[in-house]
């Protein structure tokens, strides 16, 4: 008996866990102004390969868009570090930010390759894509989801 109400404790404290860290992912994000902002930027501004985005980058012609790429992709790092760690159900992003999450990754995905190259950093951005490729996985298990 003692064991049983131990799991459903454990159980029920993960639960509040991940609600609390998504609440707080949640205020941090779409719910936040200079977020909302940066989402915008990023996904507003037209570059049309890796080369545009790379010269944007060391000539600083866009700080504003800088600023957005490494707010989001922070933030996306992250995010991908907790549904990789098991810290959040990657059902609970689903519900949530498919849009944003798809938004961001799909916009910047062919350039990736290029940039991590030129910067000589193969991770760039390896745990956001773990996010969208466990998001794509859980979605397609999940049609009625997608967006």
């Amino acid at each position: 008996m003692a064991a049983a109400y131990y799991i459903v404790a454990l159980r029920s404290a993960n639960r509040t866990r991940q609600a609390q860290l998504l609440m707080n992912i949640a205020s941090l994000s779409f719910n936040n102004h200079e977020w909302n902002r940066a989402y915008k930027k990023f996904t507003d501004t037209q570059f049309n390969s890796a080369k545009d985005f790379i010269e944007m980058w060391e000539t600083g012609t866009d700080n504003e868009l800088l600023d957005a790429y490494n707010i989001l992709g922070g933030f996306y790092e992250s995010l991908g570090v907790f549904i990789k760690e098991g810290l959040i159900d990657i059902r609970l992003i689903a519900l949530l930010m498919t849009l944003y999450v798809r938004g961001f990754y799909e916009k910047i995905a062919p350039y990736i390759d290029e940039i991590r190259r030129h910067y000589n950093k193969p991770r760039i951005l390896s745990e956001a894509k773990y996010l969208y490729d466990e998001l794509m996985k859980y979605l397609e298990k999940h049609p009625e989801l997608k967006t």
